[in-house]
């Protein structure tokens, strides 16, 4: 297992992380509509072209949905699995992007998620549901379950719970007091193996990546989650290692029952005892993140294991 950058906490990130852009008009989605479903490198495309142009979704595809659109899929569970192949992306629950409807107050939802990722490449991994530059659509989802292992590889960023991010506070009902919401249940991620090239989000992300909309106010942008259990037994890891939620950007805000981080050997001879405590001191540096270490631990066993469990928080960026 190899690690190049790690930071062991829930943790505000106040600088700039990497953007995935309006989505292109080339994108396409494959949504299981809650039916259990396997995709391969030989998985038929519908509407033919590139595989990386697709966005694999356990859920539904709710994008530019109209104000007579039912959102609410609370009472349905999924299961989806990539075994091969190149795709743009994986969703576990439902998915929103570039909605300008006059619901004013929307609610999209969707059960328990589970996502395994044993191979193939992705640009982003999601573990519940996301939204993208859909204003006030606000997201509910329930547990979420998630494993990556394998030669899987992951280049921009790999989120457990829901991702929320926008770059525009117009339409769905957005006002400078009104922005997406998220809502998601207990998170269980584990890496046993993958490369992952980018940030690692065990909790939920809320990302504003402006400041100001075309309306003149940066929109809110706040996640609920539950209790947030990460393990990591295998891989190489190239950027940090978030074991909670995190938000990025002005009016962005994450809020954690509570979250875990463990690494199982042989991960700890690279990662020693006293690391740790150095990372988690550095991020109580303030205007960064709020942290209390309760306790590390190491087992007596032949199997080492290092445990962080963070008090529950709430962080706010301004």
């Amino acid at each position: 297992m190899k690690f190049q950058k790690t930071a062991l906490s829930t943790m505000l990130l106040t600088v700039a992380v990497a953007m995935s852009g309006n989505v292109q008009a080339g994108d396409q989605f494959m949504a299981a509509k809650g039916q259990s479903q396997t995709f391969t490198s030989e998985t038929e495309l519908p509407e033919g072209g590139s595989s990386t142009n697709y966005k694999l979704i356990g859920g539904w595809d709710h994008s530019g949905y109209g104000s007579e659109d039912s959102l609410d899929h609370a009472g349905i569970n999924t299961d989806i699995t990539l075994t091969s192949g190149s795709y743009d992306e994986i969703v576990g629950g439902n998915h929103v992007r570039n909605t300008k409807s006059s619901q004013t107050s929307p609610v999209m939802s969707i059960g328990n998620t589970k996502v395994a990722i044993s191979g193939g490449s992705l640009e982003y991994a999601v573990g519940g549901s996301k939204a993208s530059t859909s204003g006030g659509t606000d997201l509910i989802n329930g547990r979420v379950e998630m494993v990556v292992s394998g030669d899987a590889n992951i280049s921009k960023k790999l989120v457990g719970g829901n991702y929320v991010k926008n770059s525009s506070a117009q339409g769905a009902g957005a006002t400078p007091d009104k922005g997406g919401e998220s809502v998601v249940g207990d998170i269980d991620l584990t890496l046993q193996g993958g490369t992952f090239e980018g940030m690692v989000i065990g909790g939920s992300f809320a990302e504003n990546y402006t400041e100001k909309s075309g309306e003149g106010f940066a929109m809110k942008l706040t996640t609920q989650t539950g209790k947030i259990n990460t393990t990591v037994t295998g891989g190489t890891y190239n950027g940090d290692v978030v074991g909670g939620s995190a938000a990025s950007g002005k009016n962005s805000a994450v809020q954690n029952e509570s979250s875990s981080l463990t690494f199982l050997s042989p991960v700890m001879g690279l990662l020693p005892l006293r690391r740790i405590r150095e990372l988690s001191a550095a991020i109580l540096c303030p205007g960064r993140a709020l942290l209390r270490l309760q306790r590390v631990t190491r087992a007596s066993s032949s199997t080492e294991t290092e445990s962080l469990t963070l008090h529950p928080i709430s962080l706010a960026a301004t």
